[in-house]
């Protein structure tokens, strides 16, 4: 039986600094039948000049270049639809990932078609520091429910970032909105926030299972730029309802049984609750603070 294919897609804008190490590790995978597409989003510094330079060392590496900017999650899509492999592992231009990613994640998804994706543990690099995150009790199969039901609670770090997981191509290809309503006026869909994990949600409405691997396979760099830190800078907790407002947004539309649909109700509910408390005591350390400062 032939080795299905795997595209792992580098979506890219103006990270002519970073993008080599993101390709580098994409080449460097153990299993052996990918293609690299990197999709570049009309950049101005260079970037597409280093993804022609890998075009002509590696016969796996497709590079295109958009003629105008696409915006972000549009170019995630181009990306993917400019893709011939049949499993589909995002991969973005400031990240990279472990040489038996692509190996460990297809293994699962190859035995087990009820299987919608499989996600891996994360380090997130910073400078000196290495902090693991979505890290789950155990590894191994999940019900597709029980997931949903870690992520709209709020109570563990359950991957919501495409960049760490491993989904069927056509599936991806459906499942990413280009366009969802603004959080309270912020366009939500300029960093993605929701789009992303908007995949991971719908893949489970249609799938009774996913996959979990503990081991780390992918580091996201934490820099001024990634969105994330960007974020969440000058307005604390903004990520985080943004992706609760994502949250309700497919709860409104999921075609789940009413029992699963009031469990998830709830679910969400007790985030919401609990992170308002965390504004306030937010709030409250912050208050003290600025108080002694000019006590």
């Amino acid at each position: 039986m032939p080795e299905p294919l795997v595209s792992i897609v580098i979506p890219v804008y103006n990270r002519a600094s970073l993008l080599e190490k993101a390709i580098r590790s994409a080449l460097a995978q153990t299993y052996r039948n990918i293609e690299v597409i990197v999709c570049d989003n009309c950049s101005t510094d260079g970037t597409f000049e280093i993804v022609q330079k890998y075009m002509r060392q590696d016969s796996r590496v497709t590079g295109y270049r958009n003629s105008e900017n696409l915006g972000l999650v549009k170019n995630w899509i181009r990306g993917i639809e400019l893709s011939h492999g049949e499993y589909i592992r995002l991969l973005f231009s400031d990240d990279w990932i472990e040489p038996e990613s692509v190996e460990r994640m297809l293994v699962p998804m190859l035995k087990e078609p009820q299987v919608g994706f499989c996600s891996s543990a994360v380090e997130i690099n910073e400078q000196d520091r290495h902090l693991p995150v979505y890290q789950l009790r155990t590894e191994g199969r999940l019900d597709s429910m029980e997931f949903l039901h870690l992520l709209l609670s709020g109570t563990c770090m359950v991957p919501v970032s495409p960049g760490c997981g491993m989904f069927r191509r056509d599936d991806a290809r459906q499942f990413i909105p280009e366009q969802l309503p603004a959080y309270k006026g912020y366009d939500v869909n300029r960093r993605g926030i929701g789009n992303d994990v908007m995949l991971y949600l719908r893949t489970c409405e249609r799938y009774p299972h996913c996959f979990y691997i503990s081991t780390p396979l992918t580091h996201f760099l934490s820099h001024p730029g990634s969105f994330s830190v960007d974020v969440s800078t000058n307005t604390p907790f903004r990520l985080e309802w943004c992706y609760i407002h994502s949250f309700a947004h497919f709860l409104e539309r999921a075609t789940l049984v009413p029992s699963a649909r009031l469990r998830l109700s709830w679910d969400l509910k007790y985030y919401i609750a609990r992170l308002r408390v965390l504004g306030i005591l937010t709030t409250m350390a912050r208050n003290m603070r600025r108080w002694w400062r000019n006590a």
